[in-house]
């Protein structure tokens, strides 16, 4: 009896022991600056989210942030360099639908196991798509493009993306199937190049976030034919939806951050509760809405982390319905 309490009382120093420790590290973390990856190019919406993020969040972690651009292979590059770092929670990446949920039903080869190399720390924002034409286009309206590609010689009207296989591809590709057009897909290192093919006409269409294109719509350079939302934007009310015109297709961008996983949890709790303080900010918030983004929903990470990998499942279905493989 007395070698039965002996040993309860020793595992339960040990669990208080442990819940100190836990209890210790939330407060300690971190102790040094952190690293936070974009798979995106300096000047996209994703960036452009991130380093506005990424500021106040390091003066609630009172560390600096060093946000790193990685682009390429459809943010499968710094993807897969955050899956290889350490799990101690210093290194972040910003995850989208097409880097966490697309990217592995997309890809038989990879560098990253989208569920089993990461921990989703929380959500920041949804990204919504907008199609961009050439401003020198003879074109204003959907039914006016659709009706132009289809005069043009079969494929030979191009359309751009930010790369092979993202979301943006996605989002044009399923508009020229409900509208049966042939276009040829041309893949970009991010946005702003594809931009500059936009508007010099080598590429007749673009997909992709407001924020990426609204400077060059206020400059004459490229116009907005429609939204890829469920709704009208706030920013954009006379546009309007693919939907609306009978085009239902389009899914937003969520973008969110994650850590490597494996990390400890009160390094993660820690990463999250201050991403949500600065996600609560009201001119964070207001600087985000303006452009066109639409600030999400914060959670817990394990709340995040569940939302991640139904849209994983939910694009397995999609992609398997297109046959749509990238290698």
């Amino acid at each position: 009896m007395e070698k039965m309490c002996r040993t309860f009382l020793l595992a339960a120093a040990g669990l208080a022991l442990a819940a100190g420790s836990v209890a210790a590290l939330a407060q300690s973390f971190p102790g040094k600056p952190l690293r936070w990856l974009v798979g995106l190019p300096a000047g996209s919406g994703v960036d452009f989210v991130t380093r506005v993020v990424a500021e106040p969040m390091a003066k609630s972690l009172g560390q600096p942030i060093v946000v790193e651009n990685r682009p390429g292979a459809s943010s499968a590059i710094a993807a897969g360099l955050v899956a290889g770092s350490p799990p101690d929670g210093y290194t972040l990446v910003s995850l989208t639908a097409n880097s966490y949920a697309m990217n592995p039903h997309l890809f038989s080869k990879l560098a990253y196991n989208s569920r089993r190399d990461f921990r989703m720390v929380g959500m920041m924002v949804d990204i919504p798509f907008v199609m961009f034409i050439p401003a020198a286009l003879s074109v204003n309206t959907v039914a006016e493009f659709v009706n132009w590609v289809k005069s043009q010689p079969s494929g030979k009207v191009n359309f751009a993306s930010s790369g092979l296989g993202s979301l943006h591809q996605m989002n044009m590709e399923m508009f020229a199937r409900k509208a049966n057009l042939q276009m040829t897909h041309v893949p970009y290192k991010g946005s702003p190049p594809a931009f500059v093919d936009l508007i010099s006409g080598q590429v007749s269409a673009f997909m992709v976030g407001p924020n990426d294109g609204m400077p060059l719509v206020k400059a004459g350079k490229v116009k907005i034919l429609a939204t890829a939302t469920p709704r009208r934007l706030e920013i954009l009310p006379d546009v309007p939806t693919l939907t609306e015109l009978g085009y239902e297709t389009g899914y937003s961008a969520w973008l969110g951050v994650a850590t490597v996983a494996g990390s400890p949890p009160a390094a993660i709790e820690r990463l999250n509760q201050a991403l949500n303080e600065a996600m609560r900010l009201p001119e964070l918030s207001r600087r985000l809405t303006d452009l066109g983004f639409v600030v999400a929903e914060r959670g817990t990470s394990k709340q995040v982390e569940d939302f991640a990998r139904s849209e994983y499942d939910k694009w397995g279905t999609i992609l398997h319905s297109f046959n749509i493989k990238l290698d």
